[in-house]
């Protein structure tokens, strides 16, 4: 064989080494992210059950606000534990919006990595307006009388309001890019 062909077979292997071993890097990548997005999805399941149960929680001790002063101190203990129960749910919300943070950080495709991006977000905003029935437990337990209470609610009910809108949106934008994603997994 001539040198001129060894030296090529040698400068091809060498190639060939170096894209296996960039490709196996990528997959190492992939997969990582994969385990950070099974670990917020994990957390959204966990999140949707809590939330369910805080709000009927709330919804039973808010329906029973005839004598607030009364109810108040009735349901005390209950809503010091609603409280702890919302501290709990926001906490696994910011782990989900922290997995897939870290999932985009970790993909190279940029459609995967917008996606990713959009859907933290979405989990902080997610976070911001499950924050506000949080503040509205807590609204129960500061108030004095109904009055300071309903004061407290409508300041709370209009930021909801605001937090949901701006949530809608975040979501409608990750539903374009969760369609774009879909797309390349076919």
């Amino acid at each position: 064989m001539k040198k001129h062909s060894k030296f090529t077979l040698i400068l091809m292997a060498i190639m060939s080494v170096a894209l296996f071993s960039t490709a196996c890097e990528d997959q190492k990548k992939i997969d990582e992210a994969n385990k950070f997005v099974d670990s917020a999805n994990k957390k959204a399941d966990e999140v949707k059950g809590l939330v369910s149960k805080a709000a009927s929680t709330f919804e039973g001790i808010n329906s029973k606000l005839n004598d607030f002063e009364e109810d108040k101190a009735a349901n005390e203990g209950e809503l010091k534990e609603l409280v702890k129960s919302y501290d709990k749910i926001l906490g696994l919300q910011n782990g989900i919006a922290s997995d897939y943070t870290e999932a985009a950080k970790l993909n190279a495709n940029e459609k995967f990595k917008a996606y990713y991006e959009m859907s933290a977000k979405d989990a902080q905003k997610t976070g911001e307006v499950i924050g506000q029935s949080k503040a509205a437990a807590q609204a129960i337990l500061d108030s004095n009388d109904i009055d300071s209470f309903k004061a407290k609610m409508d300041g709370i009910s209009a930021k909801s309001d605001s937090l949901k809108k701006e949530s809608d949106g975040l979501r409608a934008q990750r539903s374009k890019l969760e369609a774009d994603v879909q797309a390349l997994n076919k």
